[in-house]
């Protein structure tokens, strides 16, 4: 015969270097609630479910270049709660030149000059945010006409 129990528990995760964090960073904790089922086996096996509670993404900063040069390639990157956050979580990056990236880190080329809006947005299924830098976009500084028929894609790094 099967026994089941429901027991409250609270854990505390610590998050070591995340998205370059400084060992100071990684002292800082944070609580997670969540909830278990312990059935008892006769056997001696203890499975556990976790089931997490359901927390929002949330975005910790958002950094790129604010002046490039056209052609010049810029890095964006977006850090967020990603050791807490609820899985899964969806990055998308809007350039405002037409171009897209999804991952944290992406690197881009404005093939003209002009300022853009570069929208970063996160999403679980727990909620969205969003922020926005504005990058100018001068002519190259070595004089060499811009290309105004290209279009540059986004290139994405891994983590």
């Amino acid at each position: 015969m099967l026994k089941r129990y429901l027991i409250p528990l609270s854990i505390v995760f610590a998050s070591l270097f995340l998205m370059g964090s400084t060992p100071e960073d990684a002292r800082a904790q944070q609580t997670r609630p969540f909830y278990s089922t312990v059935t008892s086996h006769p056997a001696g096996a203890w499975p556990l479910r976790l089931r997490g509670a359901g927390v929002p993404v949330r975005l910790h900063t958002v950094e790129g270049p604010a002046r490039l040069a056209a052609s010049e390639v810029g890095l964006f990157v977006a850090r967020a709660n990603l050791d807490a956050a609820s899985l899964p979580i969806r990055v998308r990056w809007d350039f405002g030149d037409g171009t897209t990236a999804t991952s944290l880190h992406a690197s881009h080329r404005f093939s003209r000059p002009g300022t853009y809006p570069v929208v970063v947005r996160l999403s679980n299924p727990h909620g969205t945010v969003a922020d926005t830098l504005m990058v100018i976009v001068v002519p190259p500084e070595d004089g060499r006409p811009v290309d105004s028929s290209a279009t540059q894609a986004a290139s994405e790094r891994g983590r």
